[in-house]
């Protein structure tokens, strides 16, 4: 469960990038209060050039006990730059252009 956890953390992140960094728009003409919603998140998103941070993420057994904790920052550029680098234990760095 916690490998489980932490591989759906980084999908959403890259799902959330994805959509901030990539795509012009994503919302239709629908009335419903979904499309309305994502309209409003994608407009916001559209206006962000930038964007960094730092995290921590941990891995945790099925009781939700923490097992590891990899520490880490990532930055991304319109028009689809991304840098992502995670320090021990589990070290990563990966770049897309």
């Amino acid at each position: 469960m916690g490998l489980f956890m932490l591989h759906r953390a980084k999908s959403f992140l890259v799902i959330l990038l994805g959509v901030a960094f990539s795509f012009p728009s994503v919302a239709n003409s629908s009335n419903t209060k979904e499309t309305a919603a994502l309209g409003a998140l994608v407009e916001r998103l559209e206006r962000i050039e930038t964007i960094e941070g730092q995290f921590v993420q941990y891995m945790v057994d099925q009781k939700g006990s923490r097992l590891q904790e990899t520490k880490g920052n990532f930055k991304a550029k319109r028009p689809g730059l991304f840098y992502w680098a995670t320090r021990e234990p589990l070290e990563q760095v990966i770049y897309a252009n």
